[in-house]
């Protein structure tokens, strides 16, 4: 019997908040990636020239958004990564991100912490993460980190970079008319328990099937409960949308994580709006 081919669509490199190399990639043992940095396609673009393995990549990309008031991201596949225009609007909001991170460290600096701007990652998109990290790499942080219980990025984040927190800055996101402008295959909403209430939002996510051709909704994720997962898959029946996965893997070790099977990127690859 033949085998199915397995692979991962949900995964961050070094090129966004994610830790995972070219090499990584190439030693995954899985037999086709998408590559879905933040707002970028830098990694992917990296990794593509680096492949030794035969893996197929396949382009992929996160965007931070906006719609209906509500923070989320989408998942993006099988666009043309190679447009000029929209390789310009990717930098200017790059660019976007970068005046944020330094008033990020202008602010956190002033609450006592050493900053060093050469900690940060500066090839592709940076995110909060990377801000988060940057303050971890430097010994002279650890005693303030230590009496404020800071154990974790994800505890530095809610404690300081999150709406409404000491050194929080807002920052413009891509909307979701240009996202669909520039991509015109599928859409897929990532982890929309992460980013949206259960059951009161689920207007949110018809309205972008409606109005933006959202085709699928990211169900499998380890960012999902078994719960979530349940209602998602549900909610996906219902509306009509492809019931999507992906580990959301920004370390190594979580590749493959919630592998996808291959009919998957078949179900994905035929969409064209």
């Amino acid at each position: 019997m033949r085998r199915m081919k397995k692979g991962e669509l949900h995964l961050h490199t070094t090129y966004s908040d994610g830790h995972i190399t070219a090499e990584d990639i190439n030693n995954c043992g899985l037999d086709f990636i998408a590559i879905t940095d933040h707002d970028t396609v830098e990694g992917f673009l990296s990794v593509k020239e680096q492949l030794t393995n035969g893996l197929e990549l396949i382009p992929g990309i996160e965007f931070s958004t906006k719609h209906r008031g509500k923070g989320i991201h989408v998942l993006a596949y099988f666009f043309n990564y190679n447009n000029p225009e929209f390789l310009e609007e990717l930098e200017y909001y790059r660019q976007k991100r970068v005046n944020r991170a330094n008033k990020n460290f202008g602010i956190l600096h002033e609450l006592g912490y050493a900053v060093d701007y050469s900690k940060i990652n500066k090839n592709g998109t940076i995110g909060k993460p990377n801000i988060a990290d940057s303050i971890f790499a430097l010994p002279e942080n650890d005693e303030l980190l230590v009496k404020n219980r800071i154990n974790s990025v994800d505890d530095f984040i809610d404690l300081y970079l999150e709406k409404g927190k000491p050194a929080y800055v807002p920052v413009e996101k891509i909307p979701l008319e240009k996202i669909r402008h520039y991509c015109n295959g599928p859409l897929v909403l990532a982890h929309p328990a992460v980013d949206l209430d259960r059951g009161s939002d689920d207007w949110i996510i018809r309205d972008l099937r409606d109005k933006y051709d959202l085709r699928g909704l990211e169900v499998f994720t380890r960012r999902h409960n078994p719960e979530e997962t349940a209602y998602y898959y549900g909610l996906a029946r219902q509306l009509g949308l492809i019931p999507s996965r992906g580990s959301d893997a920004h370390h190594r070790e979580r590749i493959g994580l919630y592998a996808a099977d291959y009919s998957l990127v078949n179900e994905l690859r035929k969409i064209k709006v």
